[in-house]
């Protein structure tokens, strides 16, 4: 096996997949503990992950201060049951 992980014989493939994810939500915290995203999958929105790093005070308020006013009462997940999270439209 070369170097990389390519085959033997020299030739290799890389492949890079892209997907766009959307906020759906985020968990109570000090603005926010952290993001609930997901990714469409069609017309349904799947819950994806929770994402808390990465977030420096300034950059919390900010994202928080976006997102303020968009609170829905319907989980916007397809996959996934209110948990105590703040859900988006």
């Amino acid at each position: 096996m070369s170097r990389g992980g390519g085959a033997a014989h020299g030739s290799s493939s890389n492949s890079i997949v892209r997907k766009k994810f959307v906020i759906g939500g985020y968990t109570a915290g000090n603005p926010f503990d952290a993001l609930i995203v997901g990714c469409y999958d069609g017309a349904s929105l799947k819950f994806v992950a929770k994402v808390r790093s990465g977030f420096v005070p300034r950059v919390r308020r900010e994202v928080f201060q976006r997102l303020e006013g968009l609170e829905t009462k319907k989980c916007p997940f397809t996959n996934l049951r209110r948990t105590g999270g703040r859900n988006g439209r």
